[in-house]
């Protein structure tokens, strides 16, 4: 289908997003998407409506059981905290032939309610990764053998397989699945008929990187989320081991959240916390290097991605590398550590490196929801 052909058929068509976090400014990884395709929608003549789904405010004793219930059981359904207001509800339901674009999948089955009384609504599920049924990572986690462990993790961990498995389950109630590769693809093989490979890239970044004069290095991070602690082997043991050599370097640490950096950040010689990043492709332009020492990743990092096509020198772990091995052919400033111990020596080598960038687009949004659209209408 053309673009031309898309524009038409989305040109007064009721299009929303229900998702679970702001997608707008996207600074970090999980809002990408949603801002990318709500801005390629916008090109096609579309007006989106975004609604954020929020989680339920002070539960009872009963209903935190009731829904500790239905997330322990693999065959209940759907689970989430988050519930989608009834007025927002409602705008879907009453409007024309909608199309609702959902992302994360715990929220899926909240729009597949809504079929039963708007029977024309057409689904579109946005997935970062096809999700395992990790279930021995998961129980490592919770077990406290990685980092984060802890008693309430202990319960996520052993909750986290039935969680991956309900979702897995659950993508078939969705039109289309939207997936970032085809090797994310393969996974899906029950879904072959209704999924898509869109890789989730950013075109044509609004800044061109031109780090190599700079001493910031920079690393996502998130003090929110309840694994903290995994990035703490890296600034504690690998960073000193490159400041050492470098002391002129500064490791900068941006990401979601207001909360304050615990104190292993605040010790560190050459560290700082920076927070919430509004205009991430200016910030990465004028950044010598990325750094994605993911421990654990399920598929493909966004902010992988979103360096990918800056073509801006990164270090990556062998986690990070999996989902996007097949970007990487010819990618000199691309760096992949199979451990921390490698990672110092690959980064000092990268600083070494007197990079030209040369970027090239991994995906053309418009092309991607071209696509897409075109799936929904099959």
């Amino acid at each position: 289908m053309s673009q031309d052909a898309a524009q038409n058929i989305l040109e007064g068509r009721p299009v929303f997003f229900l998702t679970s976090k702001p997608p707008f400014p996207p600074d970090d990884g999980q809002k990408i998407p949603v801002a990318n395709y709500h801005n390629a929608i916008l090109s096609f003549g579309a007006v989106p409506q975004v609604i954020i789904v929020k989680k339920q405010p002070n539960r009872s004793l009963t209903s935190k059981l009731s829904a500790l219930v239905q997330r322990l059981n693999p065959f209940s359904g759907f689970y989430a905290s988050e519930v989608l207001d009834s007025s927002d509800a409602a705008k879907i339901i009453a409007a024309p032939r909608p199309i609702v674009f959902v992302t994360p999948a715990r929220l899926l089955g909240q729009a597949a309610s809504l079929k039963t009384q708007n029977p024309d609504l057409q689904i579109v599920l946005l997935l970062n990764d096809a999700k395992w049924p990790m279930y021995f990572e998961a129980l490592q986690y919770g077990l406290g053998l990685r980092a984060g462990g802890g008693r309430v993790d202990l319960l996520k961990g052993l909750l986290t397989p039935i969680t991956y498995l309900k979702e897995l389950t659950a993508y078939k109630a969705a039109d289309v699945v939207v997936v970032q590769t085809e090797r994310e693809r393969s996974k899906l093989g029950w879904l072959d008929a209704k999924s898509v490979a869109a890789m989730n890239a950013i075109a044509r970044p609004s800044a061109v990187w031109n780090g190599n004069k700079s001493t910031v290095l920079s690393m996502q991070i998130n003090f929110t989320n309840r694994r903290t602690e995994k990035w703490r082997p890296f600034v504690e043991t690998v960073w000193p081991e490159i400041y050492k050599s470098r002391p002129d370097l500064t490791l900068e640490l941006f990401g979601p959240g207001q909360m304050p950096p615990p104190e292993w950040v605040r010790i560190a010689d050459g560290v700082r916390y920076i927070g919430r990043v509004d205009d991430l492709d200016t910030y990465l332009a004028n950044s010598r290097m990325l750094l994605m020492p993911l421990e654990h990743s399920t598929g493909v990092s966004n902010m992988v991605l979103h360096g990918l096509a800056m073509d801006m020198p990164m270090m990556i772990s062998a986690t990070a590398k999996d989902g996007v091995a097949e970007l990487l052919a010819g990618r000199a400033a691309v760096f992949v550590a199979n451990s921390n111990a490698k990672s110092a020596q690959l980064i000092l080598k990268g600083l070494d490196l007197d990079h030209t960038p040369a970027p090239t687009p991994m995906g053309n949004w418009s092309d991607n929801l071209s696509h897409i659209i075109e799936k929904v209408l099959d």
